[in-house]
């Protein structure tokens, strides 16, 4: 297992073997819930490599606090009260964007302010908060229903503990051995699960009873709560779908699987930015269900930012950072910057907004130099994509946004880059491993043009005929 690849399918082949997706305790199938967590963990220990949508357990104290801080909201905008029937039922991203004044979910607001569809939103605390003022219709916040989940968890821990399971025990030993990292912790995570799922069951099911959505519509299927919604509403025939929100590869856990089967948790339909991502995992659902519909704010937003059609010296070279590997990032533009002649070029550092704080300190080096580095919010990613004329990175989401502005890019063989092998192989991108690299082919290599495989274009029409016939299917 010398690749993340090699270790993806490692890993699907073990749980394929052992039939974890079947393997339940107290009536919860776990595996499913867990398995994100199980693979990241290894990921961490081998390669050194942090995915974005897996969080530490939250204590009750700080949902307590997170429904204090969000009050009168988080009794107004409670999930029992005043719902209506609507066709759809929104799981969205709490992590809202500023966009004219207001914060909004930029992969699900924009569809919602163009459907004709009815509707009801349900959002998690980001850290323990909502960004506001929101500029979402029929917004309702799941602060209370996830209080309550915790006080019950409390009470049934103090009560009617679950009992050990020793298949669930030899499961880890099993994976510990197998992997070199220890992962025995996962047995209490199960049971945090299993938990969880009691106590949110029957209020997700009177939550379903009210709303009678037609279909749920998510971003992010693999967080448990989402998880939990949608295996109670598939039991009851209602559609879940989800909005492609980032990097889909061969080497990302959540979307690949050693066989083609159904299992409750997992979206019905996978609503795709292009058709270059239908063959890029092994999904679990036929491909009929993935459907390549566009992103309608890249859309919106690049519309905005248009890219300069002639650009001025110095030409802009701009990097893309990312927290996990920003230290090693950050030497490579020094480095780079010693080389090149900064009459024709120029280096622009962007900070992927989560290492801002105390960049600095970190990355001592890029402090004391005369890059730029952008270490605020004031202007948009996408004017800086329409600035540039080259862009570097690892496995950065944004890296195919840019690729939307056909921008000449270079990967760095950083940890993470295996996410970004088909681009290297299929010629959009090119694979470095130094600025000297860098150098030597930055005027040599031949891009092949992104056109529109990875973003559908007329997305808002695409999405709204999309959602419309699964709604009527």
């Amino acid at each position: 297992m010398n690749t993340l690849l090699d270790l993806v399918e490692n890993f699907n082949d073990f749980e394929a073997k052992n039939d974890l997706f079947d393997f339940e305790i107290e009536g919860v199938k776990i595996w499913k819930y867990i398995r994100f967590g199980v693979f990241q963990k290894i990921v961490d220990a081998k390669y050194n490599i942090e995915f974005q949508h897996y969080s530490p357990n939250v204590t009750v104290f700080n949902k307590l606090n997170s429904f204090l801080l969000n009050t009168p909201d988080a009794i107004l905008k409670n999930p029992f009260f005043n719902i209506p029937s609507s066709d759809i039922l929104v799981l969205n991203h709490p992590r809202r964007i500023s966009n004219d004044g207001v914060m909004d979910c930029q992969y699900t607001d924009t569809i919602l302010k163009n459907t004709d569809y009815t509707f009801q939103v349900f959002e998690a605390p980001y850290f323990q908060n909502h960004l506001k003022p929101a500029g979402t219709k029929n917004l309702k916040y799941l602060d209370l229903l996830i209080l309550k989940s915790q006080l019950k968890i409390k009470v049934r821990k103090l009560l009617n503990p679950v009992k050990e399971n020793k298949y669930l025990q030899e499961l880890f030993k099993e994976l510990s051995h197998r992997y070199g990292v220890e992962l025995s912790f996962f047995i209490s995570n199960s049971n945090s699960i299993i938990y969880m799922h009691h106590s949110l069951f029957d209020s997700i099911v009177k939550i379903l009873k009210q709303v009678q959505p037609k279909i749920i519509l998510e971003v992010v299927w693999g967080k448990a709560l989402h998880i939990l919604f949608n295996e109670i509403a598939q039991e009851s025939g209602i559609k879940v779908v989800e909005l492609q929100h980032g990097i889909i590869g061969n080497c990302n856990i959540s979307y690949n699987f050693q066989n083609k089967f159904h299992f409750f948790g997992f979206p019905d339909y996978i609503l795709l930015f292009g058709n270059y991502w239908k063959t890029n995992a092994k999904f679990p659902i036929e491909n009929d269900h993935l459907i390549p519909v566009g992103f309608p704010y890249f859309e919106k937003i690049q519309s905005k930012y248009s890219a300069v059609s002639i650009k001025q010296n110095p030409l802009i070279i701009l990097i893309l950072s990312q927290p996990t590997i920003g230290v090693e990032l950050s030497l490579f533009a020094v480095e780079l910057n010693k080389m090149i002649d900064r009459n024709r070029y120029k280096i622009i550092f962007k900070l992927h907004p989560g290492e801002i704080a105390g960049w600095k300190n970190r990355y001592e080096s890029l402090s004391q130099s005369n890059i730029e580095v952008v270490d605020n919010t004031n202007n948009h990613l996408y004017y800086y994509f329409s600035i540039a004329s080259i862009q570097i990175g690892v496995y950065s989401t944004a890296i195919y946004e840019g690729l939307g502005y056909n921008l000449p890019t270079f990967i760095i063989k950083l940890p993470g880059y295996e996410h970004m092998n088909e681009l290297v192989s299929n010629h959009y991108t090119k694979l470095i491993s130094s600025p000297v690299e860098l150098i030597e082919n930055i005027f040599n290599t031949t891009f092949r043009p992104s056109g529109t495989e990875f973003w559908e274009k007329q997305s808002d029409k695409r999405m709204e005929d999309t959602l419309g016939k699964i709604i009527n299917s």
